[in-house]
């Protein structure tokens, strides 16, 4: 008879606690960099991943992982990065599990721009709803929808289609040539 803790994934960020000063990682620096920043920024209690430090919320949808699993993490990073931002600029919620109010989002994260990847504008209590990849603002807050980042990810032609569509409306938002 198997065990059931044979299975047991922890997420990256409590394997990198746990194993501080043993743990040896012998790949890229900017994978020590991710290691380093998801034990910086995810105390216990905190609602978010990142430090906010551009006021930049970015919502998204992953009910198997605390924020974001590995591949979308990588995905949504080179998508910061084409941006010229990183993920201490902004503050990732996964919807999925942390259920919070707008309200309390733009109370205590104050944003300047929400870009929200999967749950509609009606999950989050927008008064208003966007259609994907258009900006809208209220309240000196830029408001920007798109589809999961799962359906953007690999080359498939759809997938190729929708970081099209989001590329444009993010070189609009962040003045981007």
């Amino acid at each position: 008879m198997k065990s059931s803790l044979q299975n047991i994934q922890l997420p990256a960020f409590v394997l990198v606690d746990l194993y501080k000063e043993s743990i040896v990682v012998q790949e890229t620096e900017q994978a020590v960099q991710k290691i380093k920043q998801v034990v910086d920024e995810t105390p216990n209690g905190k609602w978010f991943l990142g430090d906010n430090k551009k006021q930049i919320t970015i919502l998204v949808h992953d009910v198997e992982a605390v924020f974001l699993n590995d591949n979308a993490y990588t995905f949504l990073s080179s998508i910061l990065a084409a941006c010229k931002l990183n993920v201490g600029d902004v503050a990732i919620i996964n919807f999925a599990k942390t259920k919070v109010s707008l309200n309390t989002i733009l109370n205590e994260l104050k944003p300047h721009n929400l870009l929200i990847f999967g749950p509609s504008s009606v999950n989050i209590d927008l008064p208003f709803s966007i259609p994907l990849y258009q900006i809208k603002q209220l309240d000196n807050c830029n408001y920007l929808t798109a589809v999961l980042l799962e359906t953007m990810q690999g080359n498939t032609p759809n997938a190729k289609e929708e970081k099209g569509k989001l590329w444009t409306s993010l070189q609009q938002l962040f003045q981007l040539k």
